[in-house]
């Protein structure tokens, strides 16, 4: 196949159906299975490689399923039918059940037609017996998406057939663009368009497609220079035809095929004879002459001069990997992520991070050498229940993803090869499928708790649960308040959430990589429980470097926040303070606690005579007593919002009072600060229970009867881990947790091996699919 119809450039795929297939129909379905797995990808490349994303899909009438293609990725989709309006009006009828096969009485009438005997039908419709009677499905299927599609083309013209163009045109609006033979026999507007390009799409006719660099193999260039040629050829997708005949192989199909191959051959040599026993020099000269004119002009020459300089210019240009890094849209589940992509970053990997949200979010451009990228407008959050706000994030994404990576390729010069998705959002992994890209799982919650979702997931763990203690493989015995709340919980009005984190699971076994947000010495009995069942990569705790082991410049903190920061001088206030002696409390950004659960905090707080620094959210103050403020401003000081890395490593911190998110769990054992753990709901008990009894960093209060944390036992729990003997306990446990952290961390450290593992064995991955196709 030639590389271009004059400015129309053609790619061809090959080995997308097997000749030799035992019937027509299993090479129909084995030729659409293969198109439908490579096209997505396809559309990507071509995108990226002509520097103009794909926005429209012509596709033959034969493949009306190339429509739900365009539809993922967002683009226009129009059918062209090949055949007269006449044979197609007959296929229509039988495809609207107004005519009914096997035939019984002739002459047929069809709208707009004449009446018609059976050796006047298509012969698919009358001889039912036919080897090729598979085939009628494929010609009635044309119409599955008839009016579906965006446009309709037929190859005739009005005046022809204008009867029958009438009718078909009354059902859905058609367009008749025909004839299409070359414009030199009709209305010469096209220059060159002669015989020679007719023969050209005659012999392309059996083909589908895929690009073959022959046209610059002609001009000289090296295997380097191929390689940088793709990436920047003008290339679009052609029209693609299937023939029918090409599944008999034998025969007088076989001879007609033999035939035009011979023909092809002597074309060639009948149409370049002179280029037969020269230097490769001389055909080189002859080339430039085809391909700038007849005779090269200085102008011409000096456009070929730059076009190879262009592309020894690109070639030194260094090959990235690109990976595109998708979050869950809340704080708990981004800032992970976001550090995530500094890692792969840090390793020479180009990475996008895409947020989508309800709202038009107020994000830098990048975080270091990070892309940040927000899509709004992807759910409403006002939906009447989580279930659909659920279900309408999953349809939004899935609708805007695959013509995002598209641009994403675009933009920067460098195709997306692995989507990195949020454990809450399994469904991407298919989308990466089509897209022919790597797919990886990134779990942000601990693996004792993922361990319990798959139990449920694999059905060893039966809910409602009615015994207690339960037993999860690598996990403590787990009374029913240390377990995550969705599980033990089922009436509450979160509970839809259960299918969600059970869900992370579906395709656990089918993602490429599974990432957790842990790290091996950390959770070492089931981190290996787990790596029994696939391979998993812990690779956190995935808080900043600069409070672990310094490697990535300037990664101070996360850097993204959904909440406005409204700093009120908390740092300056800790400056005054001693050493260990002030309380930090913050139950994170979703918690909304009652008021007279605040209350006892705050009288708590003034019980215990430490100094206190008290994140509420603005949402929260009318829950504070009345004068709390005002009274406690000798001993405390509450804000709205806190740099909360920077006050858990700040000296004056000695004790952390937290909710247990995972996140914040992970900052106070990378910090060395022992907490009071004051777990709310989903995983934060089950982390509670690993603070006090697994790691022994801190103490667990205990809930009256009403479900309440009283003044008097916050009161005793943080004078606990404040003073005595058993507080020093829980710092020297922490001072041990912050040492492992950074040595996982560290260079050569198991979660750095585990980063630095997929960053080679992608980047190595990437390169070999690029000099495979150069």
């Amino acid at each position: 196949m030639p590389a271009s119809l004059g400015p129309v450039k053609v790619v061809t795929i090959s080995d997308s159906s097997d000749t030799g297939s035992s019937s027509i129909a299993d090479l129909l379905k084995q030729f659409q299975a293969t198109v439908t797995q490579k096209l997505s990808q396809l559309v990507v490349e071509l995108g990226i490689s002509s520097g103009h994303p794909v926005s429209c899909l012509v596709y033959d009438s034969f493949m009306p399923w190339v429509l739900e293609i365009t539809r993922q990725l967002g683009l226009i989709g129009a059918s062209f039918f090949t055949q007269s309006c006449a044979v197609n009006s007959v296929y229509y009828q039988i495809n609207e059940g107004q005519l009914k096969i096997p035939l019984e009485e002739f002459p047929v009438s069809v709208p707009g037609l004449p009446p018609l005997d059976a050796d006047e039908l298509p012969s698919f419709v009358h001889d039912m017996e036919s080897e090729y009677s598979s085939i009628l499905t494929l010609v009635v299927n044309q119409f599955l998406n008839f009016r579906g599609a965006d446009w309709v083309f037929v190859n005739s013209f009005n005046t022809l057939e204008e009867e029958v163009v009438n009718w078909l045109a009354s059902q859905r609006s058609i367009k008749p663009i025909g004839p299409m033979i070359p414009s030199v026999y009709l209305d010469r507007q096209l220059e060159d368009d002669t015989d020679v390009q007719a023969f050209q799409q005659f012999t392309g006719i059996n083909t589908v497609m895929y690009y073959s660099p022959t046209i610059v193999q002609m001009a000289g260039f090296s295997s380097n220079q191929l390689a940088t040629v793709n990436w920047i050829s003008n290339l679009i997708v052609a029209q693609t035809f299937l023939s029918i005949a090409e599944a008999v192989g034998t025969g007088s199909t076989f001879l007609m095929l033999a035939g035009i191959a011979v023909l092809a051959v002597v074309f060639v040599i009948m149409y370049v004879p002179e280029t037969m026993g020269l230097a490769f020099v001389e055909v080189e000269q002859i080339w430039k002459e085809r391909a700038w004119g007849s005779r090269s002009t200085p102008t011409r020459e000096k456009k070929a001069q730059r076009l190879v300089l262009l592309i020894r210019e690109m070639e030194k240009q260094e090959r990235i990997c690109h990976v595109v890094v998708i979050p869950y849209p809340v704080q708990g589940h981004i800032n992970p992520m976001i550090q995530f992509s500094k890692r792969l970053a840090s390793k020479g990997l180009q990475v996008t991070l895409v947020i989508f949200s309800s709202q038009t979010l107020s994000t830098p451009a990048s975080l270091g050498s990070v892309k940040v990228v927000t899509v709004s407008d992807c759910y409403d959050a006002g939906s009447s229940s989580i279930a659909d706000l659920l279900k309408q994030f999953q349809a939004k994404v899935t609708q805007k993803l695959s013509q995002l990576v598209v641009e994403l390729g675009i933009s920067s010069g460098h195709p997306v090869s692995c989507l990195v998705y949020d454990s809450f959002m399994p469904w991407v992994l298919e989308i990466a499928r089509q897209l022919g890209l790597i797919g990886a799982s990134f779990f942000t919650q601990s693996c004792a708790v993922n361990s319990v979702y798959y139990q449920i997931h694999e059905e060893q763990l039966k809910i409602p649960l009615e015994k207690f203690p339960v037993s999860v493989p690598g996990l403590p015995p787990l009374d029913a308040d240390e377990l995550p709340s969705f599980v033990h919980d089922m009436e509450s009005e979160y509970s839809s959430i259960l299918t969600v984190v059970v869900n992370q699971f579906l395709n656990f076994r089918g993602a490429d990589w599974v990432f957790v947000n842990s790290f091996n010495t950390l959770e070492e009995e089931v981190v290996n429980w787990l790596a029994s069942q696939r391979s998993i990569k812990p690779i956190g705790p995935m808080i900043p470097s600069v409070y672990l082991d310094r490697q990535l410049e300037d990664d101070t903190g996360y850097g993204l926040s959904l909440f406005k920061p409204a700093l009120e001088g908390c740092m300056q206030w800790l400056d005054s303070k001693e050493t260990g002696s002030v309380v930090y409390v913050s139950f994170g950004t979703l918690a909304a606690l009652g008021e007279e659960q605040m209350a006892e905090i705050a009288w708590g707080l003034r019980r215990s005579d430490c100094y206190f620094l008290w994140v509420v959210r603005e949402s929260e103050e009318q829950k504070l007593p009345c004068n709390f403020v005002e009274g406690s401003s000798e001993k405390g000081l509450i804000v709205n919002w806190s740099p909360q890395l920077e006050v858990l490593a700040h000296k004056s911190v000695g004790c952390f009072m937290t909710h247990c998110g995972w996140n914040s769990t992970l900052e106070a054992l990378s910090l060395g600060v022992p907490m009071v753990a004051v777990p709310q709901w989903t995983d934060q008990p089950t982390n509670a229970k690993y603070i006090a009894d697994v790691w022994r960093v801190g103490v667990r209060v205990k809930a009256n009867e009403k479900g309440i944390v009283t003044k008097e036992e916050l009161e005793k729990c943080t004078r606990e881990v404040m003073e005595g003997e058993r507080g020093s306990e829980m710092r020297r446990n922490s001072e041990k947790w912050k040492k492992l952290a950074k040595a996982a961390m560290g260079e050569g450290g198991s979660s750095d091996n585990n980063i630095t593992e997929f960053a080679a064995k992608l980047a190595s991955k990437f390169n070999e699919t690029t000099d495979s196709k150069a």
